[in-house]
């Protein structure tokens, strides 16, 4: 049986040519226009939906990320959201799918599948404190 291999560092790859960076520029740009064409118009409410801290989320929208995009981690994280609409979701999940196949740089392996509960606290079950 062969097991999927884990993504790849982001820091094990090589700086991305003017071109890969401005095609990931532009579909993270359309994770902000989804956003917005959803109804979450302000920052404050786009970071409520995509869970992450505002200045996150001025990041990722401002396409001011490091040369190597969106981390897994991030990805992960934004998509274990309760509050993203379908059409975030989905651009965001073409994203990863793009970058998984390399159109932004060296390919990547996707990660396997972690359970929901993992996905929604961003960590195993050991680093969690249970109440």
């Amino acid at each position: 049986m062969d097991v999927p291999p884990k993504w790849t560092s982001d820091r094990d790859h090589a700086p991305l040519t003017r071109k890969e960076k401005a095609q990931q520029s532009l579909k993270i740009q359309e994770i902000g226009q989804a956003l917005i064409a959803a109804g979450f118009a302000t920052l404050d409410k786009q970071a409520t939906a995509l869970e992450v801290p505002r200045s996150t989320a001025w990041t990722i929208l401002k396409a001011r990320h490091k040369n190597y995009g969106l981390s897994v981690k991030l990805i992960n994280r934004m998509l274990a959201s309760q509050h993203l609409p379908p059409l975030v979701r989905s651009k965001i999940i073409e994203y990863r799918e793009e970058k998984t196949a390399g159109l932004y740089g060296r390919p990547q392996h996707s990660e396997p599948d972690l359970p929901q509960a993992n996905r929604a606290y961003g960590g195993s079950p050991a680093r969690r404190k249970v109440p």
